[in-house]
């Protein structure tokens, strides 16, 4: 990737949340793990938005291996049970 870490972060997120919106849970896993692993030295309200509503949108899917292998990482909060 080129440009900034933080304008790679919310590529990656984009992408995560467009294959999470076509069914592809396995590629908006891994695209979202890229995104954090890009992510961890961001502190932006913004980029904590994206994973937040990443992490809501994935909250159906909590029994799929990819969705429990990224939460397993520790850097996705737990999504708001309503």
């Amino acid at each position: 990737m080129t440009g900034s870490v933080r304008s790679d972060f919310f590529v990656r997120m984009v992408l995560a949340a467009g294959h999470l919106g076509n069914g592809e849970i396995d590629e908006a896993c891994d695209a979202a793990r890229q995104a954090l692993d890009l992510g961890t030295a961001l502190r932006f309200a913004r980029c904590t938005e994206y994973v937040r509503a990443f992490r809501q949108q994935l909250a159906d899917f909590d029994r799929l291996p990819a969705v429990r292998d990224l939460g397993q990482r520790g850097c996705l909060p737990r999504p708001d049970r309503r």
